[in-house]
């Protein structure tokens, strides 16, 4: 996350995978708004800062990450969904295996491993409650 100047904060989630294809990470906030990278920044202030391998940018990274984070005391209370999508396989072989990381505070580090296929429905890795 460090390499690409992804933002930390109150709240942050990161998934990384090791292969060109594109995957993207989604989180439904608890106001049922999703952040993707259709809608990079939230109304409830969380925000997509980092997206790679999309299609097109080139060159693509064989280490690629992407990071949705709200600012210190910014994140509203409730529930969010944590969901992985295998957007477009870009010639990396499939299935892509992946690594998501919740930080809530800075004080509870979460990390939950799959994987997907191109053309797979997209995943639900995660839920979890800010009180």
């Amino acid at each position: 996350m460090q390499r690409e100047g992804a933002r930390g904060g109150e709240v942050q989630v990161s998934l990384a995978w090791n292969n060109v294809n594109d995957l993207d990470l989604h989180v439904i906030c608890p106001s049922g708004e999703e952040i993707s990278f259709r809608n990079m920044r939230s109304r409830c202030q969380g925000r997509l800062d980092v997206d790679m391998n999309v299609r097109g940018n080139r060159p693509w990274s064989e280490r690629p990450v992407e990071n949705i984070f709200w600012p210190e005391g910014r994140s509203p209370s409730g529930d969010y969904t944590v969901v992985v999508n295998h957007y477009s396989n870009n010639g990396a072989r499939d299935p892509t295996r992946y690594w998501v990381t919740v930080s809530i505070r800075g004080r509870s580090d979460q990390t939950f491993s799959g994987s997907i296929r191109s053309g797979q429905e997209r995943q639900v890795v995660c839920r979890f409650y800010l009180p």
